[in-house]
């Protein structure tokens, strides 16, 4: 099992993002992303790691469901259906280097107040190119409406669009957790 972190915080609010790969090569994503006057996104994103060499692979992303469950009590599932499997991040492991901040970044002055993120990296996930140009082509069907195929879903379209952006360039810490804990469990 390996455990990756992305973590961020502020007076004006966090994001935590950890990643967790499992023996089968499963892939569980959590991000909690809360700032000052916008409202809480708080994901799971499930899927597949593919390894394809010692410092690079790709994660595969089948399955986004919302963090908090529906009236109902079930767990509110996005649909992916219109983008047809192409949700792919890439990942590079790099030697562990220090998590700087451009030195005019409003970061680095709020870290006298108490403001901080994860000292050091050594993962970067990045969406594939490809992922971007689906979405763009999606919103275009959209607005481009044909009697050749059925209009995509512009709100699980945007919602997606907004949580891929989020974790994409995002330079994560390989951190030691327990075996068999899930992003899951003390998630709050």
């Amino acid at each position: 099992m390996d455990w990756w972190e992305h973590r961020l915080s502020a007076s004006g609010g966090r994001r935590n993002y950890e990643i967790i790969i499992y023996e089968d090569d499963s892939v569980e994503i959590a991000v909690d992303y809360l700032w000052m006057g916008i409202p809480n996104h708080r994901y799971y994103l499930y899927g597949d790691f593919e390894k394809l060499s010692e410092t690079y692979g790709r994660v595969h992303i089948s399955q986004v469901r919302k963090a908090m469950p529906t009236e109902s009590g079930e767990p509110d599932v996005i649909n992916l259906t219109d983008f047809e499997g192409a949700i792919v991040f890439e990942y590079f492991y790099v030697t562990r280097s220090p998590h700087l901040q451009h030195p005019h970044d409003m970061l680095v002055m709020a870290q006298a107040y108490g403001a901080n993120w994860n000292d050091h990296f050594n993962v970067l996930f990045v969406l594939l190119p490809f992922v971007q140009e689906t979405i763009d082509s999606l919103r275009w069907m959209y607005e481009n409406p044909s009697e050749d195929y059925e209009p995509p879903d512009i709100n699980s379209i945007d919602e997606v669009a907004k949580l891929l952006a989020m974790l994409d360039k995002c330079k994560f810490e390989r951190i030691e957790k327990k075996e068999n804990q899930s992003t899951q469990e003390g998630y709050s």
